[in-house]
């Protein structure tokens, strides 16, 4: 009896396992959960266009500060920063504190 116990403790896990190995589910590829790439787009934005990016959750405004141009950007819903660009530097600053910004330059 005390055999056929031990017999019986020790096939269950080997079962297990074996069953798990040989399962047509986990033989299988998985299937891709990937998407395919991206067609990529241009789009020419005037001022007082907005651009909503959904997979992003971003809301961007192009408009006009001082009759230069620049594109602001934020989350939507609000988010813990805001960005603006400008033609020659990109603006990061917290919401509701535009007067310390991060100022990052570059030239075009």
């Amino acid at each position: 009896m005390r055999w056929f116990l031990a017999f019986l403790v020790l096939s269950i896990p080997v079962a297990f396992v074996v069953g798990r190995e040989t399962s047509p589910s986990t033989t299988q590829t998985a299937p891709r959960t990937t998407r395919t790439a991206p067609t990529t787009h241009a789009y020419t934005i005037r001022g007082g266009d907005i651009v909503h990016v959904p997979t992003t959750a971003t809301r961007c405004e192009a408009s006009y500060e001082g009759n230069v141009p620049n594109f602001f950007c934020s989350r939507d819903p609000e988010g813990r920063h805001q960005v603006v660009f400008y033609n020659d530097a990109v603006l990061v600053f917290r919401v509701g504190d535009p007067d310390h910004p991060h100022v990052f330059r570059w030239k075009p």
